[in-house]
């Protein structure tokens, strides 16, 4: 298997100043003001229940060890069962089963700096239809990541593993995690789309790391309201500019975002009903040094281990002021 050295975090700075510079654009179109969630919902749907912070923590910890091509460290309760390289994207996938065999979770890799292949990935921005069976003709994708997740082959390959795993008596399989860091979750969102719109029998859990935008208003439309065996749910750190990128695609899913001292879950992105949407403020974040996947790490390894209070899983509510909100009081 080919190794590849951890990135520096010269060569992490390098990889979102260019990405910046090709995709800088805010885009400003949200009103709603934040507000707390003061009660949770004690039997909320699949869709809206986030993973347990241990999970979380597995699924990033798996997402850094594909990422740095450590697969013989995985976290000690994980077993590799499959890796996969496609050449000719060169996307690099695993997949990984805990001792209790009762869920798989795949992992895709994220951007390397000095790989040819992954920035025509990113950068082959044109929306294209996802070709996702039972998916609407006008929910599109972006292409470069449609290319290195159904155009070659590697979205079939892992359902039909997954298939073969849960006929397989000897183990007990009840939920897929699909997870990644920067590009690697991209995929992994496409990948978690693909398996639920195919297999409305399984539980499909995206968790993703500081993931770009990936698809149109039709995808997020369609993922979210008629998706209901698939739940996402994305960790932004702080102003993290690369999950403000590309600016002409939208977000599925819900969005979790990480603060210095605090943390806050926003249904959607775009809230819904009650729920509040994200504030203008955050599509200014153009943070290069938030993109680490060392910062990320520490939220979960740190802040919340001193500070479990950080820690929410509770939608953020249009019913309370937040001492930042001049006038919403009035």
């Amino acid at each position: 298997m080919r190794r590849i050295p951890n990135r520096s975090k010269i060569l992490a700075y390098l990889v979102a100043t260019v990405t910046f510079l090709l995709y800088l654009k805010i885009d400003c179109h949200h009103k709603r003001s934040l507000q707390i969630h003061r009660h949770l919902s004690i039997n909320r749907p699949f869709t809206e229940t986030l993973p347990a912070k241990s999970i979380c923590t597995d699924l990033l910890k798996l997402s850094i060890s594909i990422q740095d091509a450590d697969l013989d460290n995985l976290p000690p309760q994980y077993t590799l069962h499959t890796y996969i390289n496609k050449i000719e994207t060169d996307t690099e996938a695993m997949m990984a089963i805990p001792d209790t065999k009762n869920y798989v979770v795949i992992a895709f890799r994220g951007t390397e700096f000095t790989n040819i292949n992954d920035w025509e990935t990113n950068l082959n921005a044109k929306k294209i239809r996802s070709q996702i069976p039972n998916a609407p003709k006008r929910v599109k994708l972006h292409q470069g990541f449609w290319n290195a997740t159904i155009g070659n082959s590697i979205a079939a390959e892992f359902e039909e593993i997954i298939l073969d795993l849960i006929d397989d008596d000897t183990h007990t399989i009840d939920n897929v995690y699909v997870t990644g860091y920067s590009m690697g979750g991209a995929c992994a969102h496409i990948l978690g789309a693909y398996l639920a719109a195919k297999n409305s029998n399984i539980n499909v859990n995206v968790v993703t790391f500081g993931q770009p935008r990936i698809g149109n208003k039709k995808f997020k439309k369609w993922t979210e309201r008629k998706l209901e065996n698939l739940s996402v749910f994305r960790f932004v750190n702080k102003n993290d500019i690369v999950p403000r990128l590309p600016y002409n695609f939208k977000h599925a899913g819900h969005l979790y975002q990480i603060w210095w001292d605090d943390s806050e879950l926003f249904y959607n992105q775009l809230g819904r009903g009650a729920y509040s949407e994200v504030p203008l403020l955050w599509y200014s974040g153009v943070s290069v040094m938030d993109h680490f996947t060392d910062d990320y790490l520490d939220f979960f390894q740190n802040r919340v281990e001193n500070d479990p209070s950080i820690w929410t899983n509770e939608f953020e509510m249009n019913e309370d002021c937040k001492k930042w909100q001049y006038g919403c009081d009035l």
